[in-house]
Parts: structure tokens; sequence; C-alpha cells
């Protein structure tokens, strides 16, 4: 959750160092790629039988690589095209599980452009209730109560 409970780890001593932590003691680490960019996007979605029916992005900017996603960690947060072949990645994992209801998809890019996925959640983002993204908010909501009543779900 926002970045709570990452770091950046460049060595083995490193990480051994961090693991020893009161925080981190005893735990199980989870290693991901490093992704060495100063931008993270968010693919805010909703789905209907893994069909992506509405969908907007947002990029992070950050001051540095390698920074970790967290309140306050990122310079500016700005609306982003998603190109159809991402889109196209994104509805076919979708697609594979029949997913049906709201979903945000944490990605970057490597260097060489291919995308890299970093988290899947089944819910509404964080950047989606932004004060500045109410608009986009709204057609989400729209969006969820169209396909819940085209689903046959009734208030």
């Amino acid at each position: 959750s926002s970045g709570r409970g990452v770091a950046v780890v460049a060595d083995a001593g490193t990480l051994a160092r961090l693991l020893a932590l009161p925080q981190w003691r005893g735990t199980e680490p989870i290693l991901e790629e490093f992704v060495g960019s100063r931008a993270e996007y968010v693919l805010h979605a909703v789905v209907a039988e893994g069909r992506i029916i509405w969908h907007c992005a947002y990029r992070y900017w950050f001051a540095e690589e390698g920074r970790v996603k967290g309140r306050d960690a990122y310079l500016r947060l700005e609306r982003a095209e998603v190109t159809p072949a991402h889109l196209a990645v994104f509805t076919h994992m979708l697609a594979a599980f029949d997913y049906t209801g709201p979903v945000n998809i944490d990605y970057r890019f490597r260097a060489d452009g291919r995308l890299v996925l970093h988290e899947i959640n089944p819910r509404l983002g964080s950047s989606l209730m932004l004060r500045e993204h109410v608009a986009d908010l709204a057609d989400c909501l729209e969006a969820l109560l169209i396909a819940a009543l085209a689903a046959g779900v009734r208030p």
C-alpha cells in the first residue's frame, strides 16, 4: 500500500541488512525485477466478462529512477494514453480470468519499450480518487453501473 514495505535493493548484502530490520525480520521477501524508469503508469478499467468497457490511464513522474511509488513520492501525475497493443495485452490477461468489475494495473516500460507488469488490483485505484480526477471517477462509476444493469443486477 503506497510503497510501504517496498525497497530497491541492488545486492544480496543490502537485502540481508534490510531483512534484519524489525519491520522485515522473519518475512519472506518477494523479489521483483528493477525497471529503471522515471515513469510508472496505472490503467484504471471497468471490465465485463474479460472485456475492457471503459478505461483511463495516468503516468507518475519521479525525480529519479528507482523511486517506489507512494504518497508524495512523485513529482507529478498526468493523464496518459494507452496504445491499442498494450490495451490488447491487458484485455488478454483479464479475459483469461473472465474477470468482471473494476481493476487497476500498475506497469512500467523497460528501456527497449517492453511492458513490465507490476501489479493488478481488482478494485478502484487511489489515483482515481484524487480531486482532480473526479470526472474520470464519475465516468468509471457510470460504466460500472451500466455494466451491472446489463448483467441483470438490480438496485
